[in-house]
């Protein structure tokens, strides 16, 4: 038996699939969102890939989870679709990326002031990032036994 594991449709792929499914037009989501519409064109077809400020926001007007929009399912760790077969280097290499993403918002953390609203969703997104981290590694090491 081969020791690959399958991912979901990409996140582009995600945010496309739920914005057709609730009859919302490129133009709508990028007005809610403060962006122009070639920025949702971008992610949709993987040109570009939402910020973590903009997965909260974009989770909100999708009325799906963050962590849907990530991994593809509402629980991490389990992707529902079958698109890809990938080999533990590529998970590795994602997880590597994810854990520069954390970085990168613990210092945009530590720059804030306290009281700022947008720590508490960065924490949240920073939570999901590392369980998201986890999961990964997890199944890049299996695939390595």
């Amino acid at each position: 038996m081969s020791k690959q594991t399958v991912i979901a449709k990409t996140i582009g792929k995600r945010i496309f699939t739920r914005r057709t499914a609730l009859n919302l037009s490129q133009d709508f989501l990028a007005d809610h969102l403060g962006l122009i519409t070639e920025t949702i064109d971008d992610w949709e077809n993987e040109k570009a890939t939402p910020f973590a400020d903009q997965l909260v926001k974009l989770s909100n007007i999708l009325h799906a989870d963050v962590l849907w929009l990530i991994a593809g399912h509402d629980e991490c760790g389990e992707f529902t679709e079958s698109v890809v077969d990938l080999n533990c280097g590529i998970l590795n290499s994602w997880a590597a990326d994810i854990g520069n993403c954390k970085w990168a918002i613990s210092n945009a953390m530590d720059c804030m002031p306290q009281e700022l609203h947008a720590i508490g969703t960065l924490t949240i997104v920073f939570e999901k990032l590392d369980e998201l981290q986890e999961v990964i590694s997890k199944k890049a090491d299996k695939l390595q036994d």
